[in-house]
């Protein structure tokens, strides 16, 4: 498990990719990630192409997440999003407070 964090300053755009399990051992990483979101940043992409697991820990980080960007008028999209995930994100109704993109069949 590892979280890897990318920005482009051209868009503008800061991501964040899980790997592994996104679980309570990633609340370090995950939380450094969002302690580098600035007001210059217009969205937050994570990607969770490579996460197989998640947790109602790695739940609540997107929680904390939704709260930091929405002060600063963000958009957040959870990107790549393979099954099971997509069942986790959407029991928690997550679909309701996050852009989500499914991965593509061509992904897998």
């Amino acid at each position: 498990m590892s979280t890897d964090t990318y920005y482009d300053p051209n868009r503008r755009r800061l991501t964040i990719k899980v790997i592994g399990r996104f679980d309570f051992g990633e609340v370090r990483l995950f939380n450094n990630a969002i302690n580098l979101i600035t007001l210059k940043m217009k969205s937050i992409v994570i990607d969770l192409h490579n996460t197989h697991y998640m947790d109602s820990s790695a739940l609540g980080m997107l929680l904390v997440l939704r709260k930091k960007t929405m002060n600063y008028q963000q958009s957040v999209k959870i990107n790549k999003v393979k099954q099971p995930l997509i069942k986790t994100l959407s029991d928690a109704k997550f679909d309701k407070l996050f852009t989500i993109e499914v991965c593509s069949l061509l992904e897998f």
